[in-house]
Formats: C-alpha cells, structure tokens, sequence
C-alpha cells in the first residue's frame, strides 16, 4: 500500500505518493522553487542585509505594530497569525526602501506567496 501526502503547492489539497512533491498540475513549480529558494544564495548583499541586526529589529518592530496579524487576510475580516515581514515594493527593485517600516507589512505564508507571484508579474524584467 502506498503512502500519501499533500501536494507542495501551498493552497493543493490534491494527495500524491509520499516520495513526489507536487501533483500533476503543479510539477512544473518545483523548478521555480528551486529558483526562489536559491535566488539570493549568491547575492551576498542580500545574505548579509536579511542576517543583519538591523532587519531583525526592523521586522520585529512592523510584527508589533501590526500586532501578528496578516495585514491582507485582516482586510478581508479574517484574523490569521502573520510570519513573514514583507517588502511592499521589493527589495530587487527598491532597494533604497529596505530600511522603510512603511514598506514593510506582515503577512501569513499564503498571502505572502500570492504576492510573491503577483510582483514577480509586475515588476519582471523585459
């Protein structure tokens, strides 16, 4: 018998067997997460900024002000722990607005992901 899980792609809830990590419909996500997860490895003016002592207070500080919450579920009337401190404008193109709490919100994983894919639409390079 074999064993299943949930498909990798945050939101599936398609089941596949254990040793795969994304359904059929989202097989070609593995390799744009292997480049999300590695974007930054060789950048080390990234590495050094999202190490530093001064984003750690930073984030800290935009994660009191909006009291743990995901900013954008929060919009539409649901209350949801938030994780990730977020770049409104990225950092890629806006990097003079790293240091900026009124470019920094606090989202749950899934909100961080849909905007994720929607500046890397926005903003892709031509």
């Amino acid at each position: 018998m074999a064993l299943y899980k949930k498909c990798s792609k945050a939101g599936c809830r398609e089941y596949i067997e254990k040793h795969l990590d994304y359904c059929s419909n989202h097989q070609n996500d593995k390799t744009s997460d292997i480049y999300n997860r590695d974007r930054y490895k060789y950048n080390k003016e990234y590495v050094n900024f999202y190490s530093s002592s001064q984003w750690r207070k930073l984030r800290k500080r935009a994660l009191i002000r909006d009291d743990y919450c995901c900013v954008s579920c929060k919009r539409q009337g649901i209350i949801q722990v938030g994780e990730v401190a977020d770049h409104i404008l990225p950092t890629e193109f806006f990097w003079d607005k790293r240091l900026d709490i009124n470019n920094i919100q606090i989202l749950c994983k899934a909100c961080h992901n849909v905007k994720t894919r929607e500046d890397e639409k926005k903003y892709k390079k031509k």
